[in-house]
């Protein structure tokens, strides 16, 4: 690797940032805009690109990493990218869009010289953090070949699997599982709470079950048992709008998700509620006050 490879990076959020904070740690010379948290950025090492504009990122780097909250962002993120001049860069998304989007975008950028690679993200920001967490890289197989050093370098735990939208096909499965393990834990959680038990010991407790527990259980039930709903590791919104793509995905592709249907609209309905913005773990509080409602 060049030391001094220029790599952009667009979306310095809780899971963007640890991931350009390793590309500096890595060596790269990571250029962004001047938003989000990039002041944090470049106190580590980074630089704000000429002006501050997506336009001066894409003049600065033949590569970006992106990582936003959802399409609509993502959608903003490649116009303003495509006003630089000359060629499109190769854009390693690392954001949870449709694949339809991902196709569109993918579109845009090659009639520019450019390129877009489908690189969801399996993890939390610690994860990130500690480069733990998991990229399902897909699209053109020689443009990822070209760019697999800088993935390696903020996610070693990454995988080919295929043609572009084949990694969020990936993302889709993981986070179906991720979305019905954290809502049993919180119904489990209830459970035991309605029933006396001692919720610090149900974590201690079932965590060691290998045949009952799982990682969001392991990860969410002391936050529950405590009380503690701050980490936000993913909001109830960002939540929703993934379940929704994954029904959306299954009704095309043909497959049944009963379970994935029921999480989204459980979470629907707490966020009516007015905890979209909450974390998911919260569902355990939402889940005892509609058993006491219905008690009534």
């Amino acid at each position: 690797m060049n030391d001094k490879q220029i790599v952009g990076f667009v979306g310095l959020g809780r899971l963007g940032l640890p991931f350009a904070l390793s590309l500096v740690e890595a060596g790269y010379d990571v250029v962004s805009g001047d938003r989000g948290r990039s002041a944090e950025l470049v106190a580590a090492g980074g630089r704000i690109a000429g002006d501050g504009s997506l336009r001066a990122v894409a003049e600065a780097a033949p590569i970006v990493v992106t990582c936003v909250p959802d399409e609509a962002a993502l959608e903003v993120v490649i116009d303003g990218l495509l006003e630089a001049a000359g060629d499109g860069p190769t854009v390693i998304d690392t954001s949870t869009v449709s694949i339809a989007a991902s196709e569109r975008l993918h579109a845009r950028l090659a009639e520019r010289g450019g390129a877009l690679l489908d690189c969801p993200v399996s993890g939390t920001p610690a994860m990130a953090a500690d480069k733990q967490a998991v990229v399902f890289a897909s699209g053109d197989k020689a443009t990822y070949d070209a760019v697999v050093e800088v993935i390696q370098a903020f996610a070693p735990i990454n995988v080919y699997v295929g043609a572009l939208g084949m990694g969020t096909s990936f993302k889709y499965v993981a986070n179906l599982l991720a979305f019905v393990h954290v809502t049993v834990a919180a119904e489990a959680m209830a459970f035991a709470a309605a029933a006396g038990l001692d919720l610090n010991m149900v974590a201690a407790v079932i965590s060691k079950s290998a045949g009952a527990t799982s990682g969001q259980f392991n990860i969410r039930a002391p936050l529950m048992a405590q009380g503690n709903f701050d980490s936000k590791m993913v909001t109830v919104d960002q939540m929703r709008e993934v379940c929704a793509q994954i029904v959306a995905h299954a009704e095309l592709v043909g497959a049944a998700t009963p379970l994935t249907t029921v999480v989204r609209d459980l979470y629907t309905e707490f966020a009516e509620d007015g905890e979209g913005g909450s974390d998911p773990g919260k569902l355990v509080l939402y889940l005892q006050e509609k058993a006491r409602a219905q008690a009534t």
